[in-house]
């Protein structure tokens, strides 16, 4: 059974690491789609204090790095400028976390262009690739940056803040929004998307169509109280 790729992307501060852990929770709690994985991510961008959600990332220095992309362990690389001046890189691992998930989530800004990956362009070719895109709106995204703590200086939220034009942006299959009052039920709505998308790409095999339909009848039961109960 081949493993698929999921890309949340998104610019700071667009909710993605909230997204994402919100699968992860309802995946434990739940049993659905047990083989998820979310890829940690390598990066020499500086790691700043604990957010409320805890990010996966391991941090490398610049040489550390290009020595990861130049053996091949980094399949999947890029770079932002988050200071005048200092591009900032990240990287993950895709080929041995393919290996070891059924599901493999990306977190990535939306300066990671996966038609210039070639990993990712061939998953793409092969329809294992899914691309969803985080969206908050500009007030929301400044509010969440002012309330990281320690507060960055405003010339850091300015570089954090700054996004690629519209124009400019990878095409996403699919836009998750995760303003309030959308946000609590983004995680479910990310959920749905991704298993609708796995067994979009398993074979119709017999002894498949049981756990289909055991995990559409728990996601069901599950996202119903989340779209029908009002949010404050």
């Amino acid at each position: 059974m081949s493993s698929v790729v999921v890309l949340v992307s998104g610019p700071s501060a667009s909710g993605k690491s909230e997204l994402i852990a919100g699968v992860e929770r309802i995946v434990a709690e739940t049993g659905v789609l047990r083989g998820t994985r979310v890829a940690p991510r390598t990066t020499t961008r500086p790691v700043h204090a604990p957010r409320s959600v805890p990010l996966s990332s391991g941090t490398l220095d610049l040489e550390e790095f290009h020595a990861a992309v130049c053996s091949g362990v980094l399949d999947v690389h890029w770079r932002r400028m988050l200071e005048a001046y200092m591009p900032k890189r990240y990287g993950f691992a895709l080929a041995r976390e393919l290996a070891a998930g059924d599901v493999v989530i990306l977190r990535a800004n939306n300066y990671l262009d996966w038609r210039r990956v070639p990993l990712l362009t061939v998953l793409r070719a092969e329809g294992r690739l899914m691309v969803v895109r985080a969206h908050a709106s500009l007030n929301t995204r400044l509010t969440r940056l002012r309330a990281l703590r320690p507060r960055p200086e405003e010339s850091e939220l300015a570089h954090r803040f700054m996004d690629l034009p519209p124009e400019l942006l990878p095409p996403a299959d699919h836009v998750v929004r995760t303003d309030r009052p959308s946000e609590q039920s983004a995680a479910w709505d990310l959920l749905r998307l991704i298993t609708s998308f796995r067994f979009a790409t398993l074979p119709c095999e017999e002894e498949l169509s049981h756990e289909l339909t055991v995990s559409r009848r728990t996601i069901g039961d599950r996202i119903a109280p989340q779209l029908t109960t009002p949010q404050g």
